[in-house]
């Protein structure tokens, strides 16, 4: 209640104070790791974190470890175990995100084959400039160099990615965009708000996860 007033907030704006705090110090890839839920006449918000899938994630350059309900700065040889378990790439994604890494260093031009557009429904190669990935690097943003805008594209939706010998010429629009949690990007932010059953929640937060 104290919490409520001093930040003159209701409870789903408090809520949703938590989630935004959540995404810009970890970043929203992490977010469908973090469940909040109100509890006890909602009189407490529970803050329900689980393990994420792809890597060690880090507050301020630290990655913390929870043990016997107390939060310890991981040491070198349990971050180490974590990570070997966290890479779960499978063979052709962990060729196309080294293909990828590479054109963005070297500043290079890729054709990627045979990419399936859940839009178009269709597989077609497409020529782009690479040049960022997401947190977990399940997505990457690229310049489309056919359509002349920035688009987000899922990794695993690539047949094969090819560099070119063409450096890039559009740098001057590689800026990254706004992506919410159901990875649909856009320029403009709208901040919506969804009022679900319990099995719809659950349902939603395992399909993200």
């Amino acid at each position: 209640e104290q919490d409520l007033q001093y930040l003159k907030k209701n409870l789903d704006g408090y809520m949703r104070y938590i989630n935004d705090e959540a995404k810009d110090a970890f970043g929203l890839g992490v977010l469908t790791f973090i469940e909040i839920q109100p509890m006890y006449n909602e009189r407490v918000v529970a803050i329900n974190v689980k393990p994420c899938d792809y890597k060690v994630v880090e507050l301020d350059g630290k990655a913390y470890i929870r043990t016997n309900a107390e939060s310890r700065e991981m040491t070198k040889d349990v971050r180490l175990r974590i990570e070997a378990r966290r890479l779960t790439y499978d063979e052709h994604r962990s060729e196309s995100v080294s293909t990828l890494q590479s054109a963005i260093s070297n500043k290079r031009q890729v054709i990627v084959h045979g990419y399936s557009s859940s839009n178009g429904g269709v597989r077609r190669d497409r020529n782009l400039e690479p040049f960022s990935f997401t947190n977990g690097m399940k997505h990457v943003w690229c310049y489309d160099l056919d359509d002349k805008t920035v688009k987000l594209f899922s990794v695993t939706r690539m047949s094969n990615v090819e560099i070119l010998d063409t450096e890039w010429n559009a740098s001057q629009y590689h800026k990254e965009g706004n992506i919410d949690i159901f990875y649909m990007t856009g320029n403009d932010s709208i901040n919506v708000t969804l009022e679900l059953d319990r099995m719809a929640y659950n349902l939603l937060i395992e399909t993200l996860s």
